[in-house]
C-alpha cells in the first residue's frame, strides 16, 4: 500500500502533469518532520462521489491542518472556469456544513470563506517555501480543520467541538477534532478488488471507527438498496457496543434509509447461539443453510466448528452467499479458518481488522499477519505508555525474553532505532494528539506496587482520588478500572471496590463483565475479557498474582494499558516487586526521554511452545498450565487433570485448558 502522508484522490490526467508532480515534491519537503497528513481531492470525499459534479475537470483541492484550504488547477489560474469552479466548490463544502449542523459553528459560508486560498502551482519553485505564508492561528486552525473533516468523511460531531481552544488534556479529549490521517483516509476511499481485504493497526490508531465509517460507506452509497452488509467479532461486549454505536452513527452521519435489521444489516459475535440464530454469525450460518449447530463448551474449538461448516457448505450446489459485505473487527482472535467461512458465504468482500499485538504470540492467520493495509500512528495511548506496555509484554529486561520483532517488522509497527550490536535504542514519532495542547501530559504511565501497609482496594481509591483532584471535571464514564489476574480475588475486590466507591463518590459503577455493555455516566469495572474496543481517558490496570512469562498475562497488560487517552495506571502486588524492578531503568528513561535502550534477548520463548499446542500432549500442556499458575500439588495436578480429559476431550489448546484449570482450581 501507498504509505506516504498525502492522499490523493484525483484523475491521473491530474497526476501526470508536470506542474503537479512539482507540487507534490514541493509539499512533501514541507510536510517533512512533521506528524500530519494532507489530502489532495478534486471533489468532496463525503457522501457519494456523484452528488459532486463539476464542469471543471482539472481543478483540485490542497487541505493541509494548519494551512488555509487551497484551490488550485494544472491549467490558467486566473480564468473565469476556475473561478466558477471554486464557487460550486464552496456551495458544496457550505451544504455540507448545514447538513451536518456545523453552521453553528463555522457559520454562513462568508463567515469562512476567508479560511480559502487558491495557489498558482506553475510558479512553485525548489528553493522557496510557498506553504507558510497560508499558516493559521488557533482560532481559525480549528475551524479549517472542521471544513477538512467535512470534505474527507471524518465528520465530528458538532456537540463536541468547540471553536475555542481547549482548557485541559481532559477537555481537549472530550471536544477533540477527530481528523484522519492519509492512511486511514485510503483505507476508506481506495477501492481494492480483492474478496479479503485485511487491514492491521495497533491498539489505538482507530480500527475500529474506520471500520464503522467503511460499513456506512457500504451502506448508503451501494448503488443497489439491497447490499446485506454483517459487522461480526469475537467480544461479546464489543458485539453490544457496536450495537447501539452503529444507530448513532448512522444517525449522526445523516444516512435517509432506515436501518432494515436482519435484512440489509446486521451485528453478531462470532459464535452464537442455538437459541437466537442472529446473535452470532456461526448460529446464522447453520441455520440459513441448516448445518448443524454446536453449543459452546471447553473441549471444542471454534476453528474446528468453522473447517466442519466450510466442508459442509462446499457440498451445496450453487450455493447462495446470504451477505454480500462482512466486516470483522479485532481479527486476531480468529483464525483463518473463519475468514474462510466467512468468505464462502459472501459474495463481494470480506474486511478483517486486527491488532497482531493484542495477541503478541498467536500467529493463528495469514491473513492477518499480511495486512493489505498498515496503520502504525497510535492517536489514543502516549507514546510513551505504548512503548513500555509493548516492551513489557516482550519481556525484553529478563533472562528470556517473550518475543522479539524483526527489523522491518519493528519499522512497520511505527517505531524507529539504532542498533549497536545487540543493543537497541526505540522511539516512537511524537504525534500531537489533541490539537492545541499538545502532550503536555509529562508522565502519562504510573507504575504502584501494592504493599502490606495498604491494600488494593485502598490504592485504586487513591489512584481515583487523584484523578479527581488533578481533572475536577471528571465524569465516572472518563475511567476503567481493569482487574487482569482472572482470580477468585478479583471478583471479591471488584464487588467491595463497587461498594467503596458508590459510598466515597456517589458513583455508580457496572461490570463489564456482566452487563456485556457499557453505560454511560458510570464508572467501569472489569476482568480482562472485556476491554477490548473500549477507550477511557483514564485507565487502572490490578494485577493480584505474580506475572508469569505467560502470553495471555503479558496480552492483558499490553492490551489494557493501552485502552488510555491521558493516563494508565498499573497497581501490581507484592510478589510482582522484584520483576517490576528489573524495569525501573528502562521506564524511568522511557518517561523522562521518551526513548528505549534494551538489548535484544538471546534466548526468546518458542511461538510453537506457546501456540502450535498441537506438538504437544494434552498432559504436556497441562503442565505448562500449572506451572503458569503456581499449582504444585501433586494431588491437586491429578484431580484436574482428570477434570481436563472430561471437559477438554482431545484439545490440547493452552487458552483452553487453562480456562478449565482457572475455573475448577479451588473446587
Amino acid at each position: 500500500m501507498d504509505n506516504t502522508n498525502i492522499f490523493e484522490k484525483v484523475d491521473t490526467s491530474i497526476k501526470e502533469n508536470p506542474n503537479y508532480k512539482k507540487m507534490i515534491a514541493s509539499l512533501k519537503c514541507y510536510l517533512s518532520g512533521k506528524s500530519i497528513s494532507s489530502f489532495i481531492i478534486d471533489r468532496p470525499l463525503s457522501g457519494a462521489q456523484k452528488d459532486y459534479q463539476y464542469e471543471y475537470k482539472t481543478g483540485f483541492m490542497i487541505l493541509v491542518p494548519g494551512l488555509k484550504l487551497l484551490f488550485s488547477t494544472i491549467e490558467e489560474i486566473d480564468t473565469e472556469e476556475f473561478k466558477n469552479f471554486r464557487l460550486d466548490f464552496l456551495d458544496d463544502i457550505n451544504s455540507l456544513s448545514d447538513k451536518y449542523k456545523h453552521k453553528e459553528i463555522l457559520g454562513r459560508t462568508r463567515s469562512w470563506q476567508a479560511l480559502t486560498d487558491k495557489i498558482d502551482i506553475s510558479k512553485l519553485t525548489s528553493k522557496a517555501d510557498p506553504w507558510q505564508k497560508y499558516s493559521l492561528n488557533n482560532t481559525n486552525k480549528r475551524k479549517a480543520e472542521l471544513l477538512i473533516t467535512l470534505l474527507t468523511g471524518s465528520v465530528n460531531d458538532p456537540h463536541n467541538i468547540k471553536v475555542e481552544a481547549p482548557r485541559d488534556l481532559l477537555d481537549a479529549i472530550k471536544h477533540r477534532i477527530t481528523l484522519f490521517d492519509a492512511d486511514q483516509t485510503r483505507f476508506i476511499y481506495n477501492d481494492l478488488s480483492k474478496k479479503v481485504l485485511s487491514i492491521q493497526g495497533l491498539a489505538g490508531t482507530g480500527k475500529t471507527e474506520l471500520l464503522l465509517h467503511k460499513l456506512y460507506d457500504i451502506y448508503a452509497h451501494q448503488d443497489t438498496a439491497n447490499t446485506r452488509v454483517v459487522f461480526t467479532c469475537f467480544n461479546k461486549i464489543l458485539a453490544n457496543e457496536m450495537k447501539n454505536r452503529i444507530p448513532a452513527f448512522f444517525d449522526f452521519m445523516k444516512v435517509d434509509e432506515q436501518i432494515q435489521w436482519g435484512k440489509r444489516l446486521w451485528v453478531m459475535r462470532s459464535w452464537g447461539s442455538l437459541a437466537n440464530p442472529e446473535e452470532g454469525i456461526y448460529s446464522h450460518i447453520c441455520y440459513k443453510y441448516n448445518l448443524p449447530f454446536k453449543r459452546y463448551s471447553n473441549g471444542i474449538k471454534f476453528d474446528e466448528l468453522c473447517t466442519e461448516a466450510i466442508s459442509m457448505l462446499e457440498k451445496i450446489p450453487n450455493l447462495e452467499p446470504c451477505f454480500d459485505y462482512t466486516l470483522i473487527d479485532e481479527g486476531q482472535d480468529f483464525d483463518d479458518s473463519f475468514f474462510r467461512l466467512c468468505s464462502l458465504v459472501t459474495s463481494k468482500q470480506v474486511i478483517i481488522a486486527s491488532d497482531i499485538f493484542q495477541n503478541i504470540f498467536d500467529k493463528r492467520s495469514s491473513q492477518t499477519s499480511n495486512p493489505d493495509f498498515t496503520l502504525n500512528k497510535v492517536y489514543r495511548t502516549d507514546p510513551k505508555t505504548f512503548m513500555f506496555a509493548q516492551l513489557f509484554g516482550f519481556g525484553v529486561e529478563e533472562p528470556v525474553g517473550v518475543n522479539w520483532l524483526e527489523d522491518n517488522t519493528w519499522r512497520t509497527c511505527g517505531y524507529s532505532f539504532d542498533v549497536k550490536g545487540t543493543e537497541y535504542t526505540f522511539t516512537r514519532e511524537p504525534l500531537t494528539r489533541f490539537e492545541d495542547i499538545g502532550n503536555c501530559n509529562e508522565t502519562p504511565l504510573i507504575l504502584r506496587g501494592a504493599d502490606d501497609k495498604k491494600s488494593t482496594i485502598e490504592h485504586v481509591v487513591s489512584i481515583i482520588q487523584e484523578i479527581i483532584d488533578q481533572n475536577p471535571r471528571v465524569e465516572p464514564d472518563d475511567i476503567g478500572i481493569v482487574f487482569l489476574s482472572g482470580s477468585k480475588q478479583d471478583y471479591e475486590q471488584i464487588n467491595r471496590l463497587a461498594i467503596e466507591i458508590n459510598k466515597k463518590y456517589d458513583w455508580l459503577c457496572q461490570k463489564g463483565y456482566e452487563t456485556k455493555s457499557r453505560e454511560s455516566n458510570r464508572l467501569f469495572i472489569s476482568n480482562r475479557n472485556n476491554v477490548k474496543g473500549l477507550e477511557f481517558p483514564f485507565v487502572i490496570c490490578v494485577i493480584n498474582e505474580k506475572i508469569e512469562q505467560d502470553y495471555i498475562a503479558r496480552d492483558s497488560i499490553y492490551m489494557a494499558l493501552t485502552r488510555s487517552f491521558i493516563t494508565s495506571y498499573l497497581v501490581y502486588s507484592p510478589d510482582n516487586q522484584q520483576l517490576m524492578s528489573q524495569y525501573d531503568n528502562l521506564y524511568n528513561q522511557i518517561i523522562k526521554t521518551g526513548k528505549a535502550t534494551v538489548s535484544k534477548p538471546k534466548i526468546t520463548i518458542s511461538e510453537t511452545d506457546i501456540s502450535n499446542q498441537t506438538n504437544k500432549t494434552q498432559q504436556q500442556v497441562a503442565d505448562s498450565v500449572f506451572k503458569d499458575l503456581h499449582i504444585t500439588d501433586s494431588a491437586k495436578k491429578g484431580r484436574l487433570s482428570k477434570v481436563i480429559s472430561v471437559l477438554a476431550g482431545k484439545s490440547t489448546d493452552y487458552a483452553a485448558i487453562r480456562s478449565i484449570v482457572e475455573k475448577n482450581k479451588d473446587f
